[in-house]
């Protein structure tokens, strides 16, 4: 939450603010993430549900992965509690 308070220059909603800090516990956090918010960026969504879904060097998208990128950004910018799989 540190990290979010450092580096966010806009106010925004409590389930932004929850889904950036469960991306952020769960990534360790990206500038670009925070940029895109910060300019209230109409790419927020498609980036934030196709980066951070790969892991141990695989490019290929995690499921599991893919499913919560989209799960936090429903989250953040819709304010719906969904999950998908």
């Amino acid at each position: 939450e540190l990290w979010l308070h450092r580096n966010l220059t806009v106010q925004v909603s409590d389930n932004l603010y929850a889904a950036l800090v469960a991306h952020t516990m769960n990534t360790g956090g990206s500038h670009d993430l925070i940029q895109l918010v910060n300019k209230k960026s109409p790419a927020l969504y498609d980036w934030w549900t196709t980066h951070y879904v790969t892991g141990k060097g695989n490019p290929k998208p995690l499921p599991g992965l893919v499913f919560r990128r989209k799960s936090e950004a429903t989250l953040g910018l819709f304010d719906k509690l969904e999950f998908y799989n």
